[in-house]
């Protein structure tokens, strides 16, 4: 859990510049992803969103596209390579790569003492992008996805994401 908050607060600073929210005037999010645990629970995700185009990582400049939601107690985190998700629009899961040369799109995330990401063997399904466009005046991110997510933790469980994704502003 002590990863997780820390995590989620050093991406949050990380965002803090060119970050648009769902409260800012003239963006619109609608979003109908669930996520459940494999018990049949709904991970209770607060509806608070982060979007922003920029760099996959501070010393990775690779072009990405980044959705956070919830918060500090559950969350999840999508982050894509524009060229990439553009071309093929469609990740399936597992999906790996090497830190510093990102690919397709990954998806991370915890609740409570879990963490999870799209990268470990026991993720499958898939992300569906509709339409990603990072411009100076206007972000347009759509996405679905069907995908269960593996926990980072032997002992963790995985999660199941479903639904849809949509930023404009």
């Amino acid at each position: 859990m002590k990863r997780l908050v820390i995590g989620l607060l050093v991406l949050g600073a990380a965002f803090a510049a060119g970050t648009t929210s769902a409260a800012a005037p003239g963006f619109t999010v609608r979003n109908s992803v669930v996520l459940t645990r494999a018990d049949g629970v709904s991970v209770p995700v607060a509806q608070e969103f982060r979007v922003r185009c920029g760099r996959w990582a501070r010393d990775v400049p690779t072009p990405s596209v980044h959705v956070i939601a919830g918060d500090g107690t559950s969350a999840w985190h999508l982050t894509a390579v524009v060229a990439d998700v553009r071309r093929r629009p469609v990740v399936r899961f597992p999906h790996a790569f090497i830190f510093d040369k990102p690919t397709r799109a990954q998806i991370s995330g915890g609740e409570g003492r879990n963490e999870f990401n799209s990268d470990q063997e026991e993720s499958s399904g898939r992300i569906t992008f509709s339409r990603v466009h990072c411009g100076a005046k206007r972000t347009d991110i759509r996405f679905r996805a069907d995908a269960v997510i593996g926990s980072e933790f032997f002992d963790g469980t995985s999660v199941t994401m479903r639904g849809s994704f949509s930023a404009r502003g």
